[in-house]
């Protein structure tokens, strides 16, 4: 192989490696913005939480908007 081609050779492949990191740049940054649409499509039905509020834990039911929230009886001695 003489000089010559093994520059050819060398444009070959760092050719082929700028189209195959773009291709693989263009999939990654698709897959990244249904990965966030799909995250904002589930969290649309759940109210955003206020700061100092602590997290609902699964089984709890859920509050409504306009309802006071409950307060627990005095114990009696």
């Amino acid at each position: 192989m003489t000089d010559f081609d093994r520059f050819k050779l060398r444009k070959a492949r760092q050719i082929r490696n700028k189209i195959r990191t773009l291709a693989y740049y263009r999939l990654k940054k698709r897959a990244a913005k249904e990965r966030a649409k799909k995250s904002a499509e589930k969290r649309k039905g759940e109210p955003k939480q206020k700061k100092g509020e602590p997290k609902q834990k699964k089984g709890e039911p859920k509050e409504k908007k306009g309802e006071p929230k409950q307060k627990e009886a005095p114990k009696k001695k």
